[in-house]
């Protein structure tokens, strides 16, 4: 009986705890201009997080092929005409790492960007390049 007793309590606990988790959104504003300042539209802007990160590589999928150099496994946005994507995230977590990626077609090198996002909490990212 103690153990159906500690069972219930353990359950109820982690019921508890998830229900309680606090959730809120935050913005990453990433700009994209070229040397000059001049925004650069229609550019794919990568990004992942620190989480899955982790978990890929500690559970990876078997069906999913082999990442390549250019983050095809990645989500993404586009910029807009001014040169700008807004993702919105939801954050159950106090904060996390994004990453973010852009191609510098003219060098023909990714460009990259770390945030340390909070919860809550709004942040922007600006990219320079050569177009």
């Amino acid at each position: 009986m103690k153990k159906v007793l500690f069972i219930v309590a353990a359950c109820l606990t982690l019921a508890l705890g998830f229900t309680s988790c606090k959730i809120e959104t935050s913005e990453v504003t990433v700009s994209v201009t070229d040397m000059d300042g001049n925004p650069i539209n229609n550019r794919e802007v990568y990004y992942t997080d620190m989480a899955s990160v982790i978990i890929a590589g500690l559970t990876p999928d078997p069906n999913t092929p082999v990442v390549g150099p250019d983050g095809e496994y990645l989500e993404f946005g586009r910029t807009n005409a001014q040169g700008t994507v807004t993702f919105v995230f939801y954050l159950g977590v106090e904060n996390l790492d994004y990453y973010f990626y852009v191609l510098d077609e003219g060098s023909r090198q990714w460009k990259d960007a770390t945030v340390h996002l909070k919860r809550g909490k709004n942040a922007e990212v600006s990219f320079k390049l050569n177009k």
